[in-house]
């Protein structure tokens, strides 16, 4: 079982090319690098790709000079970045990376600099769909999803059928 998630920034290829905010828990570009990396050494029947149901928010400053910064604040289960969407009437769209993702800029007194923003991605049954199809697509055993506690998107036990 590979965890295919909490990727964050750690592939950096993919971060240089953005665009930014770029914070994906699974982005599938990554997760089939990962995978056939595997395959060089282990059989297919033996792999099974992680599936995360869970999100992140993090702390997004952009920043031309210096660099822009990520401060990942915490996971989150996905009824909660619905709950702050709608507070702030943020715009939920799919990112590159295939999950759902927007941002916004908290209205009260906030520890971080003026010019940072939130950004919260999560993956819905269309991004789990998209890994069922790519461990289909790459021929391995399956997949393996981390955390059944009932705050995923229903959606996704049709997608796991």
């Amino acid at each position: 079982r590979f965890m295919t998630y909490d990727q964050g920034r750690i592939d950096l290829k993919l971060n240089a090319q953005g665009p930014d905010p770029y914070t994906p828990i699974s982005d599938p570009r990554w997760v089939e690098k990962t995978i056939k990396e595997a395959l060089k050494t282990i059989p297919a029947r033996k792999i099974a790709l992680g599936i995360p149901t869970y999100g992140y928010e993090w702390t997004y400053t952009p920043n031309p000079t210096t660099g822009n910064t990520y401060d990942l604040l915490w996971s989150f289960k996905p009824s909660y970045a619905l709950n702050i969407a709608s507070a702030y009437g943020a715009s939920i769209d799919r990112a590159v990376s295939g999950e759902l993702s927007f941002s916004y800029q908290p209205t009260t007194t906030s520890p971080f600099a003026s010019n940072s923003i939130r950004v919260m991605t999560w993956p819905d049954a269309q991004a789990i769909k998209d890994k069922v199809d790519l461990a289909k697509r790459l021929g391995i055993r399956g997949v393996a999803v981390f955390k059944f506690d009932g705050g995923a998107d229903p959606g996704m036990w049709d997608v796991l059928r």
